[in-house]
């Protein structure tokens, strides 16, 4: 019963935690064949005729071993259509618009990108991936081989839609909030209290027939007209800080100025119903790395663009920009997005590679081109990384390669370098504590727990913990060590007073946010749905990158699917401590099961100091040992179990 609750949980709450399901056309790298069958022999005319008015065109549809008699077809793109001289345009396939609720396995919508001004082909698909790598909500991306009537059409980007769907599988299916998108001029400048005079720069995309802008001129006025010294609690009341900086991050390290800082476009808002906040979302970057460019600026320029670039042309003015980088501690963060990105997925040895990666796999498909139905040579797609390709009179796409070098190198003189920190995660938490675990003082308040997963004891003094990036530092660490293989509580129960690993604020068992810092980088977080008393939100497997709500919360040890006592504890099966918990002064038992060879049990404090080795010896399945505790103050404390190369720890709560 209890293997069967899992395998629930696991399908149904990733959607609640910016986790999508995996899906087939997302699941991996792959070239899609797509093919679309018309009907009508002047589906081409039709098809621009209709561009204006976005009307869909019934056609059937193939992708793999997917069938759709009737889907919606139509042009998309603004300049990637008006000034593409050729049969290569951009579509946007609507599974549901000719059937009601078609769809496959998830996905109701597609948009099939023709890499417009993009000789590399891999542009757009890359960025995506840095964002993904940010926790920005941003689509996922695959490639795909089109055929229209049977020709074939070229090689395309494959590109989810941003929709009500994205929003239920990133945020919960009960989310049914406003989503728009700043288009045409969304410069997030206050236009005052009528809605109409917002209509030209934005599209409701969620909720038409309702047309409530209430929301959206809220978060304009507050950006606009609130004075300094309440921006911090303002506007972290009706936006989350962090997505927007993320958004600006991204834009600026990539150079995509066809973006919120360049023409105020292409980004999402959407409204949250969990805390009537806005998130920020990432869209359409097929221009970045320098293509888009209305400044003239020359190559070199882009290469060094400011991380503080705005639209500098005359009465463009672009406040969230600006008004987020106007407080100290959010431009410190600011900058933390940018050196994570260049120290991780950004970084050329790790970026260019995986550029390289992707042009390999659809390589063949490029070659296969052919003039009307192409926008770059096979020569020109062999060239992209290394030279610079013209795209237009006067206009070049930078050589892909040697524009990512060179602007890692001007950000690096700029930020200097940041050392990744892979090894401290955030594991378990809870946010309603009734009676799973009490702290030193006997009380059931939230926690946070962190693991150290490497091989090294680190030093948490730089760390820093908070739930609202509007406040990055609601909790620092002690001078705290925590050893190779630890599992550390921090206690959020907004009482900093009973000790230095209790943090001044408290989780919202509704859902939210938690990060993980060092210094001004988040280098973990985390989103959790609405949580009930004593459910917790862990990694599973454990250490592993899905989360799930726990049956069975394990504050302080390794992350399970079994309950003790119920078969999960066999001898010589697997390391594990089973201990009572909480222990009263005195002496009490730890059972111990091991595969074979010397082991060492240790108490730690939470400190990381060691107060206690109640074992060492040899361990080949079960053994009980006994924990003097007696010489011990009253507090919380790590059991470690090492054997070989296998850890595994238990909180126990030692109480008079």
């Amino acid at each position: 019963m209890r293997s069967a609750l899992i395998a629930f949980l696991v399908v149904f709450i990733c959607n609640a935690g910016l986790i999508p399901e995996d899906h087939p056309f997302f699941q991996e790298d792959a070239v899609h064949e797509v093919r679309i069958q018309f009907d009508q022999d002047d589906f081409w005319d039709i098809l621009e005729a209709n561009y204006a008015s976005e009307t869909y065109l019934e056609a059937e549809f193939w992708c793999d071993d997917f069938f759709l008699e009737a889907v919606g077809v139509r042009f998309k793109g603004g300049s990637s259509y008006t000034t593409n001289p050729t049969l290569k345009k951009s579509f946007k396939i609507d599974f549901d618009v000719f059937i009601e609720d078609q769809n496959i396995e998830g996905i109701y919508k597609i948009n099939l990108n023709c890499n417009y001004n993009d000789p590399s082909f891999v542009r757009e698909a890359a960025a995506y991936e840095i964002c993904r790598a940010s926790d920005i909500p941003c689509p996922r991306t695959s490639f795909a081989a089109l055929y229209i009537n049977d020709t074939y059409w070229g090689l395309y980007t494959l590109v989810e839609q941003f929709d009500k769907h994205f929003i239920e599988e990133r945020f919960g299916e009960s989310e049914d909030g406003n989503l728009w998108k700043g288009d045409n001029h969304g410069t997030l400048e206050f236009a005052g209290w009528n809605p109409e005079d917002y209509y030209g720069d934005y599209e409701l995309k969620t909720n038409e027939s309702e047309n409530d802008w209430t929301e959206l001129m809220e978060l304009t006025d507050r950006l606009n007209n609130t004075p300094a010294a309440y921006l911090t609690d303002s506007l972290s009341e009706v936006m989350d800080v962090n997505t927007a900086l993320v958004l600006l991050a991204v834009d600026n390290l990539t150079v995509n100025l066809d973006s919120y800082a360049g023409r105020g476009v292409n980004y999402y808002l959407y409204h949250m119903d969990r805390d009537d906040r806005f998130v920020f979302g990432e869209w359409d970057m097929n221009e970045s790395w320098g293509c888009f460019n209305s400044w003239n600026y020359s190559i070199s320029e882009l290469q060094e663009l400011p991380i503080n670039w705005t639209n500098v042309s005359q009465w463009e003015e672009r406040p969230l920009a600006d008004v987020l980088w106007s407080v100290d501690t959010w431009y410190d963060v600011y900058r933390g997005h940018l050196l994570r990105m260049m120290a991780q997925e950004a970084n050329p040895d790790i970026l260019i590679p995986r550029m390289e990666e992707m042009r390999n796999l659809i390589r063949d498909w490029v070659y296969l081109e052919e003039y009307p139905r192409s926008l770059f040579s096979p020569d020109q797609f062999e060239e992209a990384m290394d030279s610079d390709i013209p795209i237009g009179p006067g206009r070049f796409a930078p050589a892909l390669g040697i524009f990512i070098e060179n602007r890692h190198e001007y950000l690096v003189s700029l930020l200097g370098t940041w050392d990744p920190v892979d090894d401290i995660i955030l594991n378990e938490l809870m946010a309603g504590n009734d009676s799973t675990i009490a702290d030193e003082n006997g009380e059931y308040d939230d926690w946070i727990e962190i693991v150290n997963t490497g091989t090294d004891p680190v030093d948490l003094s730089s760390f820093r913990l908070t739930d609202n990036m509007a406040f990055p530092g609601k909790y620092i660490f002690p001078d705290t060590v925590i050893q190779p293989g630890e599992y550390m509580l921090i206690w959020v129960d907004d009482e900093s007073e009973q000790g230095s690993l209790h943090a001044e604020f408290k989780l919202n068992g509704d859902g939210e946010e938690v990060y993980l810092m060092q210094g001004s980088v988040v280098i973990d977080q985390i989103t959790f749905p609405d949580l009930s008393d004593d459910d917790s939100w862990g990694r599973w497997p454990d250490l592993g990158e899905g989360w799930v709500i726990q049956a069975y919360p394990t504050p302080g040890a390794s992350n399970t699917d079994t309950q003790p006592g119920e078969g999960g504890w066999e001898a010589g099966s697997t390391l594990s401590i089973l201990c009572p918990n909480p222990v009263r002064y005195g002496s009490a038992e730890a059972i111990l099961n091991g595969i074979s060879g010397t082991a060492v049990l240790s108490l730690f404090d939470l400190s990381g100091r060691l107060v206690l080795t109640p074992f060492q010896g040899e361990l080949n399945g079960q053994s009980t040992v006994a924990l003097e505790t007696e010489q011990l103050p009253a507090g919380v404390y790590v059991l470690r179990l090492v054997q070989g190369g296998l850890v595994t720890s238990q909180l126990v709560t030692i109480i008079k």
